[in-house]
């Protein structure tokens, strides 16, 4: 995604520019604050950011990050974050996972938060160290519909608030039934970084922290919590390599291939509809089945059952399942061939990694190299036209 703009009748519009593996290279607010960002070229970490605001980041030798100037994180040897200070307070938030990799305490300056989920993975409660109810969500499948919250707090009795999800399941609004009043809002920059309302009609602060799907927000550090990994919203990417490596992607960091208003990543693995690209994926709550490379407690590979050769097969079938698919074709020139770059872009990003899963001595670099370096260089053409002959909002 290129550009975004909200708000009426007062329009504020942010521009975007990446680089050919999808970092972020610059932003631009209403034409007037800037920002730029510098990655690694061999690993896509994100090295510094400068403009408006100056910023420089620190990696373990796992690619996590450590330090970005105001927080410091550390992390368990499954590569889980367990505990992030803040500098400039001396607070440090601790965190525990329990076998399957799922987060269920935080504990900050002594107050501990647990946290309950169902067998897919959604959180569906939120208690304090004794037990006391904070809240529980209700859910509709993969959508949350409702919020429970004591009356008053440590009450025996609650209330109940209708969620109002967007098209990917984010919530955007909640409300009231007895009046149908708003008592929080979300209205967001693309990629998250802007604060919900929690008092939007006069009645108190309301506290909710789902965001994107599978997103809880952390206001001690302003990352989101997102199953394997934490997202952070300022910079549009997250802060770990992918556990499951290119299997989701080639750019190890890139949140939903910077498209949030299409997709969502709900584990922090790979978007939810394209988890067949690197061949069959599976993902359940806390394991993820790659290609016959099962993943649990937390990311860790535990068995592969299928031979190299059924393995190789698999991706090569998903990659003629998708080419056959096609693109979505609507009618709308700018639609369509949106359309049609991405899905090209996702289509030769199978074959590159096809490439590199399965080496050959006699083709150092891929035995597809020179077609995708041709698919490419028709790709970007395909985006010249789009920028000349389409508008720059969102679709």
């Amino acid at each position: 995604m290129t550009g975004s703009q909200r708000g009426e009748p007062a329009l504020s519009r942010i521009d975007y520019s990446y680089d050919l593996s999808g970092n972020r290279t610059g932003k631009i607010k209403d034409n007037t604050t800037q920002y730029s960002y510098s990655t690694d070229a061999n690993s896509n970490r994100l090295q510094s950011q400068s403009g408006a605001q100056t910023v420089s980041y620190s990696y373990d030798l796992m690619g996590n990050l450590t330090g970005d100037g105001r927080f410091t994180h550390s992390y368990n040897s499954a590569g889980r974050r367990i505990a992030t200070t803040d500098t400039a307070t001396g607070q440090t938030v601790n965190y525990g996972y329990d076998a399957i990799g799922q987060r269920v305490t935080k504990t900050n300056g002594g107050n501990t938060t647990q946290y309950f989920y169902d067998e897919q993975g959604h959180l569906t409660g939120e208690y304090d160290a004794t037990g006391q109810l904070i809240q529980e969500i209700i859910w509709l499948g993969d959508l949350p519909v409702a919020v429970l919250k004591p009356t008053i707090p440590a009450s025996a009795t609650t209330d109940i608030y209708y969620i109002h999800a967007d098209h990917l399941g984010t919530p955007r609004k909640i409300t009231r039934p007895n009046d149908s009043k708003i008592v929080w809002t979300w209205e967001s920059e693309a990629f998250g970084n802007s604060l919900p309302d929690q008092n939007p009609s006069g009645l108190g602060d309301f506290v909710f922290n789902l965001r994107f799907p599978g997103q809880y927000y952390d206001a001690e550090t302003g990352l989101f919590y997102n199953y394997f990994r934490d997202y952070d919203s300022k910079t549009g990417r997250y802060i770990e390599s992918d556990p499951i490596g290119q299997s989701g992607g080639v750019n190890t960091y890139t949140y939903v291939r910077g498209n949030p208003i299409r997709w969502a990543d709900s584990k922090g693995l790979c978007l939810e509809d394209a988890c067949i690209i690197e061949g069959t994926i599976l993902i359940t709550a806390g394991q993820a089945i790659v290609d016959g490379l099962t993943f649990g407690l937390g990311g860790g590979m535990i068995a592969d059952s299928l031979s190299d050769k059924v393995r190789r097969n698999q991706e090569h079938q998903a990659y003629k399942d998708f080419a056959d698919q096609g693109y979505s074709k609507t009618g709308d020139p700018c639609k369509d061939l949106r359309n049609k770059i991405d899905h090209h872009e996702q289509l030769y990003d199978m074959k590159e990694q096809w490439d590199k899963n399965w080496p050959h001595p006699k083709f150092p670099s891929g035995r597809h190299f020179n077609e995708i370096q041709l698919k490419r260089q028709e790709i970007a053409e395909w985006k010249k036209q789009y920028d000349e002959m389409c508008p720059k909002k969102c679709p």
